[in-house]
Parts: structure tokens; C-alpha cells; sequence
């Protein structure tokens, strides 16, 4: 749909109103992942202010007069292109919820919080402002070198990190939640992983005890955990619509070397826990990288396996792109492995599609598509160096050797660069 055609201007963009990050121990926020993270100006007198910043609405302001905001370039790249941009995608989306753009502080409708950093995870494709375990790797190992594209990897950023004892904007969030509660549709809780955060479950102790929330919770948690926590959230979760978000964007091979810290048996025997309450439903996320995805196809047979134990309501899948860090962007792949990771997602797709949803498989073909129709072009070589700097130092600071978890298609043209 076009949004030209809605009762807004032909830049608008229902997710910059209605849709938002807030990341509360660095005080920063977005409303989408293509967007910039911002830094919060707080109102002490205002707590929607850590939503309704003082940058969104002047971004909003300028969309209602058909200008575009330097923030949201991707989606204007992609349109300019003359593809189909998630701007369009999500404004349809909302529209077809019948939610206007009256005003310019508008409560949210699909709100991402994360209290803590705090992670025992630290992902190739993450980095020392989402998770503790990057930044102690940077702590004690000191900045990864050589590395021209991305920058996330030089500094622990502890300077921005706040104590979430005494955070304002942890602060501010708990004092607008009774203003959120009976008005919010779905609230999304990531980190970090959650797991290991007490504002998270001092956060579900208070949903329990008022009961308003109707909405949908969806709980980003990557399911390593060794001790009761698995139980404690099925508990704490009885009587609240929830949705449990996991990553794993491969076999389990790769994804314990590019997560690193994941442990395929404590994943499948807390997943299977979850699953087991016939009530949860599990999405299984990706993202979509460089390293991974040559088994992006039994990514999709571990889905189907679940799906058949479990019903294929109780499992879904989600499929995203890693753009950030540059390097590990899939169209930095040579066409022709592109193509034939293209043959190979498609060959166990067409035998199951019948059992993913409409808008799984519309991601689905949207990969199969990308990577079938992978132009010829020459990789930009400063990032493949990048690539080729980055992996080098991941496998001594964390004790791995690429050649022996990942695909032997992705050593063959990684040993070329």
C-alpha cells in the first residue's frame, strides 16, 4: 500500500510514530532497527518523554510536509531503488489497524525496551553496547585492530552504561507504565538477555500484580540458562499473553561458533520446556550473516522438526538481515555460493511450505529471492579485509578455529580474500 494514498504525506512513516526502542541503561532510542539510536533528553515531569523525544517529533513533524529524514535513509535508498521499503510495509501494517497520526507524542503500539546490557552470550554480529560478555571481552583483550568499517568494536562503552540501581530511565519507564498498561497492544522486552536483568523480573512481578495488561509481551531470551530461570518465567508468565523470541540462525555447529556461548543442549532443553506448557509460542529469529548462513537451510529443517512435535502455530519463524557490521552482510557472498545457498534453502522449503504461515513465507522467499538474484559486483575489498581482520582475532580471543565450525564453502572463500 502506498502511504502517499493515506491521510498523511507521501514520506510518512507509521512506525515513527507508533513504534519505538528504548534501550534504558544508556538512556538511547530508535524507532526502528534502521534507524540511528538517539540519546534521550529526559523530562523529569514527562516520563513518555524517553519515547517521545524531542528528535522523533521534529523527524515527524518533517514527514507530514513530505520531507525525509536523514535517519531513515535505508528505506529511502531501498524506494529509490524501486523496491518495496519496510516504511511502506509497516505503515500498511498499522493502517490496517485503523491508528491515525493525530498528534505528535502518540503512545506507542509496538514498544522494545531493554533494561540491562548484562548478557552471557557476545555474537560475532553484536557488540559491547548490547551485551557485557563483548565488553569484557574488550576490557581484557583490548580493541579488536585493523578494522576501517565499524567502530563497535573498540571500546567496552562503559562510559555510557548506567547503573540500573539508580537509572532514570528505568525510572521513568516503570512511572509510565500505568499511562502504557490498558493502551499498549504488544511490548517487546530485550537486552541483554532479560533473563539476567531484576528490573525484568521486578517488571513481571508488577504486571501480575495490577493485571491490566491485555497486551501481547514477547520475551527476547537467548535460552542459555543453567539454573531455574526457565521455570521461574513460565511461572511468572501463567496469566500473561506471551511469546518467547529465540535466536539461532543455523545448524548448531555454526551457531556455537557465531554465538559464541551458545550450548545446543541447554538450548533444546529449555526450548523444549517452554514449548512443553502447550500454551507459549516460540519464535525462532535469524540473522542473517556471512558466516551462518551457508546452513540457513537446516535452520529451517530445526524449525520444521519443532513444528511437527509442536504444531506449526506453536513455532514460527523470523527472518532478518545482519547489515551492521558491514562486513558480515550475505552480499559480500560470490554470486555463484549465493545461488547455490539459494538452491539448497529452496529444495527443503518447497517440500514443507505448507506448514509456515503466509507471512513466513513471505520473509522466506524474500531470502531465497535476495540470494538467488545476487548481482554480479565486486566486493568493496575494505571490507573484506575487515571480514578477514575480524575473524583472525574473534578466534584467538575466543579460543575457536572458523575451519572447524563453519562451512567448508565459507572457508573456501574466506581463505580466497
Amino acid at each position: 500500500m502506498d502511504p502517499s494514498k493515506q491521510n498523511a504525506s507521501s514520506t510518512y512513516c507509521a512506525a515513527k510514530w507508533f513504534e519505538g526502542t528504548i534501550w534504558l541503561y544508556q538512556g538511547t532510542t530508535a524507532n526502528c532497527h534502521h534507524n540511528p539510536f538517539h540519546k534521550i533528553v529526559l523530562d523529569p515531569a514527562n516520563p513518555s518523554s524517553i519515547y517521545n523525544t524531542s528528535q522523533k517529533i521534529a523527524e515527524r513533524s518533517s514527514m507530514l510536509v513530505g520531507d525525509k529524514p536523514v535517519g531513515c535513509n535505508y528505506c529511502w535508498t531501498a524506494e529509490d531503488a524501486g523496491r518495496t521499503s519496510d516504511r511502506v510495509i509497516k505503515t500498511d501494517f498499522f493502517n490496517k489497524k485503523n491508528i491515525t497520526n493525530t498528534t505528535l507524542t502518540p503512545l506507542p503500539q509496538i514498544l522494545e525496551i531493554a533494561f540491562e546490557r548484562t548478557c552471557n552470550l557476545a555474537c560475532a554480529y553484536c557488540g559491547p553496547h548490547f551485551s557485557s560478555k563483548w565488553a569484557t571481552d574488550i576490557k581484557r583483550n583490548g580493541p579488536y585492530i585493523g578494522l576501517i568499517s565499524d567502530s563497535r568494536y573498540t571500546t567496552d562503552s562503559g562510559d555510557d552504561i548506567i547503573d540500573p540501581d539508580n537509572n532514570p530511565y528505568i525510572d521513568a519507564f516503570f512511572a509510565w507504565w500505568p499511562e502504557l498498561e490498558t493502551h499498549l497492544p504488544v511490548l517487546k522486552i530485550t537486552g541483554g538477555e532479560p533473563l539476567m536483568s531484576p528490573s525484568f523480573w521486578k517488571f513481571l512481578d508488577l504486571l501480575n500484580a495490577s493485571n491490566k495488561f491485555k497486551g501481547n509481551l514477547t520475551i527476547n531470551t537467548n535460552l542459555i540458562s543453567h539454573k531455574d530461570e526457565i521455570n521461574r518465567l513460565i511461572d511468572k508468565t501463567r496469566f500473561i499473553n506471551v511469546r518467547i523470541h529465540t535466536s539461532i540462525e543455523s545448524n548448531f555447529k555454526q551457531a556455537e561458533y557465531v554465538r559464541d556461548g551458545f550450548e545446543k543442549e541447554t538450548w533444546m532443553a529449555n526450548i523444549s520446556k517452554i514449548l512443553d506448557t502447550k500454551s507459549i509460542v516460540v519464535s525462532l529469529n535469524t540473522a542473517i550473516n556471512n558466516l551462518s548462513v551457508w546452513s540457513f537451510d537446516e535452520y529451517l529443517k530445526i524449525a520444521i522438526d519443532l513444528k511437527i512435535k509442536y504444531g506449526i502455530d506453536r513455532v514460527e519463524t523470523t527472518c532478518n538481515f545482519v547489515h551492521y557490521p558491514t562486513f558480515m552482510r550475505v552480499g559480500l557472498v560470490p554470486q555463484f555460493y549465493q545461488h547455490v545457498i539459494a538452491e539448497r534453502i529452496n529444495k527443503v522449503y518447497s517440500e514443507f511450505k505448507p506448514m509456515f504461515s503466509n507471512i513466513e513465507q513471505q520473509q522466506i522467499d524474500r531470502v531465497i529471492d535476495l540470494l538467488s538474484n545476487a548481482p554480479v559486483e565486486d566486493a568493496d575489498i575494505s571490507l573484506l579485509n575487515d571480514l578477514k581482520q575480524f575473524v583472525l582475532q574473534y578466534d584467538q580471543r575466543r579460543n575457536k578455529n572458523y575451519k572447524e565450525h563453519l562451512d567448508i564453502r565459507f572457508v573456501e572463500w574466506y581463505d580466497s580474500i
